[in-house]
């Protein structure tokens, strides 16, 4: 073999040496990108079976439950949602009775209280509403119908609404509305806006919404497919679909301004609210609720007081012009020892009591004497 063949040889040789290493080297990365696809695809499945992406305040209320989507008041509870054994929303899409739509002859047979408000008056066993109306039957008043329209999440504004397209149509004698955390918590926690309902930004960025398609998460919203992913990059997530920092600049976020603005609305909303019912021959009720921050020891620089210091001052002046009640409950349990709240704001059952009969007391002047036996 002459010299120019020997190297042609040894020049086919380590070409088919470098052709077989490409075809190791990408039968190996192959067999990688299999074995990571089979892993993540068992860590997903093992993910959706034992791991639970929502909070325990999620777990507890399904979205779908009690913020199902609906017109003018954003969410509320879904008609006829399962909740606990034999116990289902009503076809209104709230606890307990609803009531129904009557004449004025029958109305007048029957004492309407209607009590708005979120989460904690739409959770219990029995609820804040239904515990009123038996301390009604208790003290011996016929025909007192006291009917739950809490809503998870509810804020005030949401409340007004709620009261101008549903809660007129039955004819209420009392509304009252029980709220306060989530109107002052929300901001503080989630959306900066003031009067802005619980996710609203997340319904802002909502992708099906987006016309500009260079701005689409494509491959954010691929990964958040995985329950996997979710659970461990929820922050991450988070900060790609939402510019929470971006917003709360906007709006000035714990500035006195932002907390007097957040006053304003709630307070409003009661003015608001007042008026409405007054004109239909309601009488309205304003209750700002307890909270665990009204237990601890906390400093009047702490921002729990100071809403809660602007509120009254804000309240005690529009109450000398304007028709309405309204009562600060946030000290109804600073004389417990014992443990009251399980969150910041939901309570135990054994506690709800306090605040039935607290709200007896303060309305019980307003239902007729034709109404007691």
């Amino acid at each position: 073999m002459n010299k120019k063949s020997l190297e042609k040889n040894l020049e086919n040789s380590s070409k088919l040496d470098k052709s077989t290493q490409i075809e190791v080297w990408l039968g190996r990365l192959f067999l990688v990108l299999i074995s990571i696809s089979i892993c993540f695809l068992i860590l997903e499945y093992l993910s959706r079976r034992y791991l639970v992406t929502g909070s325990q305040f999620e777990q507890e209320f399904p979205v779908w439950v009690g913020r199902a989507p609906k017109p003018y008041v954003m969410f509320g509870g879904m008609p006829g949602a399962y909740i606990a054994e034999n116990v289902y929303l009503n076809k209104l899409g709230y606890k307990g009775p609803a009531p129904e739509l009557v004449g004025n002859d029958q109305v007048k047979k029957e004492f309407r209280i209607f009590i708005l408000g979120g989460s904690t008056i739409f959770n219990g066993d029995p609820p804040i509403p239904t515990l009123l109306e038996q301390k009604f039957k208790e003290q011996g008043y016929k025909n007192v119908r006291v009917y739950n329209f809490g809503v998870v999440s509810s804020v005030s504004s949401q409340e007004l609404v709620r009261v101008l397209m549903e809660v007129l149509d039955y004819r209420p004698d009392i509304t009252i509305m029980y709220n306060g955390f989530n109107d002052f918590g929300e901001p503080l926690a989630w959306d900066p806006r003031p009067g802005y309902p619980f996710n609203f930004i997340v319904y802002e960025n909502n992708p099906i919404l987006e016309s500009n398609i260079e701005k689409y998460k494509f491959w954010s919203l691929l990964l958040y497919g995985s329950n996997f992913l979710r659970f461990f990059l929820g922050n991450y997530f988070v900060s790609q679909f939402i510019d929470l920092n971006e917003m709360r600049k906007k709006v000035n976020y714990q500035t006195p301004a932002w907390e007097d603005e957040i006053i304003n609305v709630y307070v409003n909303n009661f003015k608001k609210a007042s008026k409405i019912l007054i004109a239909y021959h309601s009488k309205f009720v304003g209750i700002y609720q307890p909270n665990a921050n009204y237990i601890k020891k906390k400093s009047s620089d702490d921002y729990w007081e100071r809403m809660r210091t602007k509120l009254q001052a804000k309240i005690s002046g529009l109450k000398q012009i304007e028709k309405f009640d309204f009562y600060d409950y946030s000290n109804i349990y600073s004389d417990i020892s014992e443990k009251v709240f399980v969150d910041s704001v939901h309570t135990e059952q054994k506690f709800k009591n306090i605040v039935s009969n607290r709200i007896f007391k303060d309305i019980k002047n307003l239902v007729p004497l034709k109404f007691k036996k």
